[in-house]
């Protein structure tokens, strides 16, 4: 509220609406009819009783002190014309007090989010007057009185979140003025305290939303059962899921009468809300594909169910989430005789899915509607879903689904089989959309970035040159987590991306880079096609990670002339590096990872990346030996490392870590005179710093901890080495 409205508001209402508090009045105007304040403050000015006030609204903070029921008792004889009374979120509110049934005139009691209140007064049903009972989040209450149907006059009872209901008082039937219940709570087989949902009949002013819970309790119903006759906006129907692990056999009479029950809660055409969770059943009634003005569908933890009604008629849909569902393999969706208007109508107003815990589930799949043309035996029948970016898409659990998400220039693809792999192959190469969300066009000329993640049976990833002269702007290719992935087609990928500069390849532990699978450069040899990467790589960005049969290096990264960042890590089969990495001189940042294999890494090779590296980092790669490297050229020409550090180093942050063979610190790391940065962190064998080791005069930072006796040598002011690292900002040690 803007703070003119709101001084205009406190002019208007002047005594008539006030706040009590320690500050202010310290007694109540004879002209006030409506106030709030702390529990202690309306205790002091309540004590003696004022049957003018109309609306007594106790503020939250001071809430726990209301289990003074002593106190409650007077307020409340105190106030006996009360209209309207807020006992909201009161922590420790466990019992009300019999004296709330002499508030004949009260009209709204507000008693939500009272954990603790386990049980209602018998005399609440003298409030013959009482139109709105908010009992909503008391999830402590365990059952309603039975006195509660003789609230004729009742229109708003909201019951929702009390969890702990056992059931509704039998003749709920009697409050035909009700428009909100919350909820309602079958009761067990044979109760007689409990109403049967037959009572919802009488109840045909009842809207907005509506959870029935408890429904295993439900052994039949009538036929003419009125669900449909109410006017719901929302409809969640609660069955008490089964343990995840626990016993799920059903009997087929069993699950019938679940399908059967299921069948007659059909609602009424315009409701916008529709949840069921833990159903029984093996199939789902066809009327939940009907609902044509359906907003929202949550279908949770039924574990028995294989298949779903079409669902990709409903127009209106906006939210849809499936979880649990145990059995659940395939959605159906109909195709009519046209691919284009079935395009048009699938999912056009959809804004989020979510899909949690469907092992089974492979996806949407075609089915031919009556008059449809027949589709193709070797066409693959499951539909690739795209989802453009104004879809919200959270999926997890789901080893077998595959999907496309469009995040503005940015498509990733998701648990890709070969089948589907090839229909978006094709669908990209004739430039036709084939969205199952939405008819707007996709134009994949203009993506910049594509993450294929997970693909499920490609072994062989083969894809004509065409499909990538058709990603004329793509920057940005990620594939990572194709576990039965074992050739890749890289110099075709090289060759006709132009624009890509970001290449990242990870957790792929069958794929050896080293086998180069390039059967569709038939038009040039190998030679031809290596001049051509020369003049057409622009990749800046390469990312090797988790390739465990990767045994070196393919040739056409030697011609990736303007690389500046490179990252390997746990190729475990990788023995070296090779000698042409040195002609990379754009390379900026290598960092080499957990490479168990690597034994070594040649001298000529290092020397190069010292004058042209800004960061270098070796890390974890317990095989290798950097200690004597360089070392026997050095001594047998003393001359030599003049000559060969002519020009000036640019590195400025070096790590070696878990270096556990090596013992002494390289000699090469003396003429590193722009070195900032310095990490030789669990290098256990390593024991005391070289000599030249103040040399290394623009070194700010310098880790040695868990270095064994290393560490204690650099201790400050009283290490062996200190004296040797004291121009050193800091120091871990």
């Amino acid at each position: 509220m803007h703070m003119l409205m709101h001084d205009l508001a406190i002019t208007v209402a002047r005594d008539n609406c006030i706040r009590l508090d320690h500050t202010t009045y310290q007694t109540i105007p004879e002209r006030a009819r409506h106030v709030s304040g702390y529990l202690e403050d309306l205790q002091l000015k309540a004590d003696d009783g004022d049957n003018r006030l109309r609306t007594w609204l106790v503020l939250k903070d001071n809430l726990g002190q209301i289990d003074h029921l002593y106190h409650m008792e007077k307020c409340i004889i105190g106030l006996q014309k009360l209209r309207a009374l807020c006992l909201r979120g009161a922590a420790d509110l466990c019992v009300l007090p019999k004296s709330i049934g002499k508030l004949k005139h009260l009209r709204h009691l507000d008693l939500s989010y009272n954990r603790k209140l386990e049980v209602l007064p018998l005399s609440i049903s003298k409030l013959c007057n009482l139109e709105t009972l908010n009992l909503e989040g008391c999830t402590g209450l365990r059952e309603l009185p039975s006195g509660i149907t003789k609230l004729v006059n009742l229109r708003q009872l909201d019951i929702s979140g009390c969890a702990n209901l056992t059931h509704i008082p039998k003749g709920l039937g009697r409050l035909t003025c009700l428009h909100t219940l919350g909820q309602f709570v079958v009761g067990s087989k044979g109760d007689p305290r409990a109403a049967t949902l037959d009572e919802l009949k009488c109840l045909s002013k009842l809207k907005r939303n509506l959870v029935i819970r408890n429904m295993e309790n439900l052994q039949d119903l009538d036929a003419d059962f009125p669900v449909e006759g109410l006017n719901l906006q929302s409809l969640e129907l609660h069955w008490v899921a089964e343990p995840k692990d626990g016993d799920r056999s059903a009997s087929d009479k069993a699950m019938t009468r679940q399908e059967v029950i299921l069948e007659r809660f059909r609602p009424h055409q315009d409701l916008k809300g529709l949840g069921i969770e833990g159903y029984r059943g093996g199939m789902f009634s066809a009327w939940v594909s009907k609902l044509q003005k359906l907003v929202k569908l949550e279908i949770i933890s039924c574990h028995y169910c294989k298949r779903l009604p079409d669902l990709g008629q409903l127009p209106h849909l906006k939210r849809l989430c499936l979880a649990g569902l145990s059995q659940l393999e395939g959605l159906e969706i109909s195709e009519g005789s046209e691919q284009h208007q079935m395009s048009q109508r699938f999912f056009p107003s959809i804004e989020e899915l979510e899909l949690m815990d469907l092992p089974k589930f492979n996806g949407w799949e075609r089915r031919k509607m009556q008059g449809a043309s027949h589709i193709d035996k070797e066409e693959n029948p499951q539909m690739v879903p795209i989802f453009l970016s104004k879809v919200q898409v959270q999926i997890r659990g789901c080893p077998r689904y595959s999907h496309v998400q469009i995040q503005g220039q940015q498509l990733s693809l998701v648990g890709m089989t070969e089948n589907i792999l090839n229909q978006l192959v094709r669908m990209v190469m004739a430039s036709r959309h084939a969205s199952m969300i939405s008819a707007n066009s996709i134009l994949f000329s203009n993506l910049k970035s594509i993450t294929i993640d997970f693909m499920i049976d490609v072994e062989h990833l083969q894809w004509p040159k065409e499909l990538f002269r058709s990603l004329p702007a793509l920057q940005s290719l990620v594939i990572k987590r194709c576990h039965p992935l074992q050739t890749l087609c890289g110099r075709v990928i090289l060759r006709h991306l132009i624009a890509l500069e970001t290449l990242s390849i990870s957790y792929c532990p069958e794929l050896d880079l080293s086998i180069e699978d390039d059967g569709n450069e038939d038009d040039c040899g190998e030679d031809g096609c290596d001049v051509q990467l020369q003049g057409h790589s622009k990749l800046k960005a390469l990312h090797i990670d988790e390739l465990p049969k990767m045994k070196h290096f393919p040739e056409w990264h030697r011609h990736l002339r303007h690389l500046e960042h490179l990252s390997i890590s746990d190729c475990d089969s990788l023995k070296a590096l090779p000698h042409w990495m040195g002609n990379l001189t754009t390379l900026t940042t290598l960092k080499i990872w957990s490479c168990d294999g690597l034994r070594s890494l040649p001298r000529k090779l290092i020397l190069q990346f010292l004058t042209t590296l800004e960061s270098l980092s070796i890390e974890w790669c317990r095989e290798l030996d950097l200690s004597g490297e360089l070392d026997n050229q050095q001594e047998e020409d003393g001359n030599t490392s003049n000559s060969q550090f002519s020009e000036p180093t640019k590195l400025r942050e070096l790590a070696i870590i878990g270096s556990q063979n090596m013992v002494s610190l390289p000699l090469w790391i003396q003429h590193l005179t722009n070195l900032k940065s310095l990490d030789i962190s669990f290098c256990e064998s390593l024991e005391a710093l070289p000599e030249w080791f103040p040399q290394l005069i623009s070194l700010k930072r310098l880790d040695v901890s868990q270095c064994g006796r290393l560490s204690q040598r650099c201790r400050r002011d009283i290490g062996e080495d200190w004296p040797k690292i004291d121009h050193v900002e800091r120091v871990f040690a």
